[in-house]
């Protein structure tokens, strides 16, 4: 049986191993709400919306997004307190 390996052609594998950092550092959960303060359709869910969004902050400025406390600080800074609860 061969092997078939799901590739998202919208994220590098920068931003993925990056979003998967960031979302165990955070501890973000799974499920539905970041999306819109990330400037991105409602429809994502937290994971694939985390990645899209360093996929952006990659192409605003690579250097500054490779680091994980600087996505820490910044995705901090977009979602209202009361919704900081699905970050932890």
């Amino acid at each position: 049986m061969v092997k078939v390996e799901t590739v998202n052609i919208w994220t590098t594998p920068q931003a993925k191993m990056l979003a998967s950092g960031l979302i165990q550092k955070m501890w973000i959960r799974q499920g539905y709400g970041l999306a819109i303060y990330l400037g991105l359709e409602p429809f994502y869910d937290n994971y694939s919306a985390v990645e899209l969004w360093i996929q952006r902050m990659l192409a605003i400025d690579y250097d500054q997004a490779m680091n994980l406390d600087f996505l820490q600080d910044q995705l901090v800074g977009l979602v209202p307190e009361d919704m900081q609860g699905e970050l932890d």
